[in-house]
């Protein structure tokens, strides 16, 4: 059955254009053909992404309303300072997009205005999957020009479509026209929704995302930590039956062969069960859950969700792609004046339910080491005792020798391979390292508590919820090691 629960592949689309445009409506015109093209090509899936500067970003967006394709407004200056770069009538122009835009935000780009304006361009660059310049061929004449916005897509490697601000000419880089393939984004997508049901805001569908991934994540773990196990276990018996059949002569045979099939066991089992393969699909599930649990406890930050971005997960870039291309849909200011709801909010589903968390976790590390640990202490008490009341049996004749002695020896080294195998188990599972870690991400989680109640702006309260996301994802740094530099799909 086809898994209900997906995110639609999505494409942002960065624009770069003059200023001063010699044939608005041949630019208006081409502008128009292109994004209706992409619209086509990736329904419920197109937004896009550009200043507001006269000329052709004023083009841009008046295409992308009429197309009803969601923008995102990137200003290279702070409203006051960016006003004065427009006359009256282009300015009326300007405030009435910014009405009808999802979301804009200021881009740091110091104080220097060509420097913003270089700023604000490359951050386009480097936001957007394919970009389009509108540009007439020639050199750009400072900082952040088209010109160079469009040698800098081409040579970094990015999709860009040239539109020709005179001739209307329509040129390609980086791309054939078809849809960027998502392996990655296919195989999550193809997970089983168990029983989660499918959303119907955006929200609830990213909300239904989530408990898919951590389902199935979930679902995988015990799996590829059981076949962990099988050799410890394999090793263990085949060397209670090498020692049994010392002692059974006449069965000797067969244990021997018993022991052999297990010592094969311990070598070929994991890799027939796709051990190692089991443990890279855990981790990559597992990374793109918390990920999305992270995206989920954002949500109404009236911002793009930028903790994690394709500079630390390429892997993910298309899952973060889809779930901030669900967030634009539903407005990123809708909320714009309700921080200090928010902050209650997260302080106490996410902060505290993660302290919570971690000392839960601890706790459970404590208790398995602690029986982990009396595992071992009585299986080795057990097998010294038994070694020693054998050698005294021995020379002190107390007991007449008998069947008893074999069992007795066996008992004796069952209990050393118990030992032994509480102590690999030990090994596998860290359960030291876990409790150390689980401490120390509590107490910085509840410093970073006590920094955001006194927090009063968006701007103080995004810092440190930031720091708060960076932290409780440092794991899934962890578990990238496992698959760096692999696709999920084949």
């Amino acid at each position: 059955m086809q898994p209900q629960v997906q995110l639609t592949p999505a494409l942002q689309i960065g624009f770069s254009g003059h200023r001063v445009l010699s044939d608005e409506k041949l630019c208006r015109t081409a502008i128009l053909k292109v994004l209706a093209e992409w619209k086509t090509k990736m329904p419920g899936g197109i937004s896009g992404l550009s200043s507001l500067a006269a000329g052709g970003d004023l083009l841009f967006a008046e295409a992308c309303f009429e197309l009803g394709i969601p923008l995102r407004v990137l200003l290279p200056l702070p409203m006051t300072g960016f006003r004065e770069d427009f006359d009256a009538t282009t300015w009326g122009l300007v405030e009435r997009a910014l009405e009808r835009v999802s979301s804009f935000e200021i881009v740091d780009g110091g104080t220097e205005r060509p420097g913003c304006y270089y700023e604000c361009g490359l951050e386009t660059l480097h936001q957007c999957g394919l970009i389009i310049v509108l540009w007439n061929g020639r050199p750009a004449r400072g900082p952040g020009g088209t010109g160079e916005m469009a040698n800098q897509g081409k040579n970094l490697g990015i999709p860009t479509i040239w539109i020709h601000s005179e001739t209307g000419e329509i040129t390609q880089w980086n791309t054939d026209g078809s849809c960027p393939l998502d392996p990655e984004l296919r195989l999550l997508n193809n997970l089983p929704d168990g029983e989660v049901k499918v959303g119907v805001t955006p929200k609830e569908q990213a909300l239904a995302w989530f408990e898919k991934l951590d389902e199935n994540a979930n679902q995988v773990a015990p799996q590829f930590r059981k076949i962990t196990a099988i050799p410890i276990l394999c090793a263990g018996a085949g060397a209670l039956l090498t020692t049994a059949a010392y002692s059974f002569k006449r069965e000797a045979s067969v244990l021997f062969g018993l022991s052999a099939l297990l010592g094969l066991a311990a070598t070929f089992v994991p890799g027939w069960l796709k051990g190692r393969e089991k443990q890279e699909g855990w981790a990559k599930t597992r990374a793109a859950a918390e990920i999305s649990r992270s995206f989920v406890a954002l949500w109404n930050v009236p911002a793009r969700y930028s903790v994690m971005d394709k500079s630390g997960v390429p892997e993910l870039e298309g899952m973060l792609n889809a779930l901030n291309h669900l967030k634009m849909l539903e407005g990123f200011r809708q909320l714009k004046d309700n921080s200090f709801q928010f902050k209650m909010e997260y302080l106490k589903e996410r902060v505290h339910g993660q302290a919570a968390y971690f000392s839960r976790q601890t706790e459970r590390a404590v208790r398995a080491m602690s029986r982990a640990l009396a595992v071992i202490r009585y299986a080795v008490f057990f097998a010294i005792g038994g070694n020693l009341f054998m050698v005294v049996s021995q020379l002190l004749h107390l007991l007449p020798a008998g069947a008893w002695m074999i069992w007795l020896g066996l008992a004796i080294v069952l209990a050393f391979q118990i030992a032994a195998g509480a102590g690999a188990l030990i090994v596998i599972n860290d359960y030291a390292r876990r409790q150390r870690r689980y401490l120390e991400m509590r107490r910085l989680i509840l410093n970073y508590a006590t920094q955001l109640e006194q927090a009063q702006t968006w701007a103080s309260i995004l810092r440190i919820v930031t720091l708060v996301e960076k932290t409780l994802l440092t794991e899934v740094l962890e578990w990238r090691a496992l698959f760096r530099n692999q696709k999920f799909g084949k």
